[in-house]
């Protein structure tokens, strides 16, 4: 055997931890790994092996032609054409599919949906057209008639690390040249690209295509960035967890409801009879036959209509937007921290006292402007009103919440904006995590609030189905109790903010706020509510006054607490 063969692995799974293994056992000389995947970077630690935690850090050492191949598997970061020119040899790639078939992303789903009889995995050369290159190997397999994503993947991960072996053992004979592929019989399937329901049931497919369908969006416990398999009951969206195909028939139209028990929901199809149970909402959340019920109004006999095409327009344009912003908003739910205001462990309101003034026990709106700050200060800072209030609020909550990440909700114009018929698979706000630093400067803090406002500008919105396809936030609490609104207009279905206890309404035309707490309950100080509006005020002015100030110094104070620090107390 050739010794001495040197490389670099991209990865981001245990596939190329597995990987990895092999080429050592084979001697090869593993001369780094190009990962930020926790699991592949603590074994690079433990082997002694250089970790480079993102390909820009790789770029900096400049390995050109320092080393023979350079090993791709599962990377979803785009590389460049000219870093294919780094190895000596050539830079390969492992393919989920049996190239030139099903080229792309989410090759195994698209294979269930196409009712394929066999898949395959491949090694390829990579070029500058993707998963287009010579292929080096390639391996195919029956697909079962119950084979879901999540199965079918294995077999793929399975049969990948067996031909991985056959692969380096070939290679350190020398380079191989490969098979050209047949481009005519070439399929690609784009990374975002969705199906053309977006994985809603629909009655016009027999029992089969719906089970296959079901199959086609299982991935068990692993991430899912393509959609999952979902029904619509009277402009409610459930996801069953599971389905079956009963032995019957019925001579009902496809979509009848004919049997619900307590578990289950039987239903006609264009052949068999389907079972459908362990529904959830949008979030994860498990939904009792009962709850259902009583969300949908189903009953015995009901016709379940399918979805109407303009409903499935509507959906399709933000299910387009949104998705290369997905894995953003999956990082910020799973940094959501709960955050309250400092009024609400406070217990000076008693009940008594909300009992006897009913001033305290409706919702209580603040409105202030602040033109002439905001306007002085802008003209050196370049900051709007938004960012300088957002910056004051934090502040505030940092200095008398004693605690520096805050999770905000945050409704944007584009929100706003979406069709009304697609608000329930959307969220009403998106959850924002800031944090804050004792010994950071008003205007660092400023340029760092700027920045987060920025990229929720630049990652839009998701789809509320992410908690159910992504297993690391399934449980995450996004339960958010502040508010601030951005869209700067009321709409018709602004009610469904009434649920929340603190919202804020910023007008950035006008430089003014609204600031709408719900109800005073037993816990929450009306003395603290009140100080509000003045306190923020002057954390406002002392910003603009004093940017260079570190925001732990920066002054809350009211004019009546001034002159008793001042002038009573001194």
């Amino acid at each position: 055997m050739k010794k001495n063969i040197s490389c670099y692995i991209i990865s981001e799974t245990n596939l190329g931890i597995q990987c990895a293994e092999l080429l050592l056992e084979e001697e090869y000389q593993l001369l780094g790994i190009i990962s930020a995947h926790n699991g592949t970077q603590q074994w690079a630690k433990s082997h002694n092996v250089s970790l480079f935690s993102s390909l820009e850090d790789f770029y900096k050492i400049n390995p050109y032609k320092t080393f023979d191949y350079l090993f791709s598997i599962i990377n979803s970061k785009i590389i460049e054409n000219y870093v294919l020119d780094y190895p000596r040899y050539y830079a390969i790639n492992y393919h989920d599919a049996p190239l030139p078939k099903y080229a792309g992303v989410h090759a195994t789903s698209w294979a269930i949906l196409n009712n394929e009889s066999t898949h395959g995995i491949s090694w390829h050369i990579m070029t500058s057209a993707v998963d287009g290159g010579n292929i080096l190997k390639r391996v195919t397999f029956p697909i079962d008639s119950d084979e879901t994503a999540l199965s079918l993947n294995l077999k793929c991960y399975t049969h990948a690390l067996e031909s991985f072996k056959d692969l380096i053992h070939d290679l350190a004979k020398g380079p191989l040249i490969g098979e050209k592929q047949d481009l005519k019989k070439r399929s690609y399937f784009s990374r975002f690209q969705k199906p053309t329901r977006l994985g809603f049931l629909s009655w016009d497919d027999s029992a089969q295509e719906i089970e296959r369908q079901f199959r086609a969006f299982s991935f068990g416990d692993y991430p899912n960035t393509l959609t999952i398999f979902k029904i619509l009951i009277n402009d409610n969206t459930f996801i069953p967890g599971k389905i079956n195909i009963l032995p019957s028939c019925s001579q009902e139209p496809p979509g009848t409801v004919i049997q619900i028990t307590e578990h289950t929901i039987h239903i006609a199809t264009k052949t068999k009879i389907i079972s459908l149970s362990h529904f959830s909402d949008l979030k994860g959340c498990p939904c009792s036959i009962q709850v259902l019920i009583k969300k949908s109004g189903l009953s015995i006999g009901d016709l379940i209509q399918n979805p109407h095409e303009t409903a499935f327009k509507d959906f399709q344009r933000p299910f387009s937007d949104f998705s290369p912003y997905e894995e953003f908003w999956v990082q910020e739910i799973e940094s959501i921290a709960p955050t309250l205001l400092p009024f609400e462990n406070s217990l000076l309101a008693t009940a008594e006292e909300v009992k006897n003034d009913d001033s305290l026990a409706k919702a209580i709106i603040i409105n202030d402007k602040f033109l002439n700050f905001s306007i002085d200060f802008k003209k050196g800072g370049f900051f709007t009103f938004t960012e300088l209030f957002i910056t004051a609020f934090l502040i505030y909550l940092y200095r008398l919440g004693d605690c520096s990440r805050f999770t905000i909700g945050i409704i944007t114009p584009y929100l706003k904006n979406l069709p009304k018929n697609t608000l329930d698979f959307f969220p009403i706000y998106l959850p924002i995590t800031f944090f804050l630093k004792s010994k950071v400067t008003a205007n660092d803090t400023l340029a760092y609030v700027k920045d987060k406002l920025a990229s929720i500008e630049r990652n839009k919105a998701y789809c509320e189905d992410v908690y159910v396809r992504h297993p690391k936030i399934r449980d995450s609490s996004s339960a958010i109790s502040i508010l601030i609104d951005l869209s700067y207009r009321q709409r018709e279905d602004d009610s469904c903010l009434d649920q929340f206890p603190f919202v804020f309404t910023l007008d950035e035309k006008n430089e003014n706020y609204t600031f709408k707490v719900k109800e005073v309950q037993d816990d929450i100080s009306n003395v603290l509510l009140k100080k509000f509006s003045e306190q923020i005020r002057n954390l406002f002015e002392d910003i603009t006054q004093r940017p260079e100030t570190v925001i732990e110094e920066l002054s809350l104070l009211t004019q009546e607490e001034k002159h008793q620090l001042l002038i009573e107390w001194n």
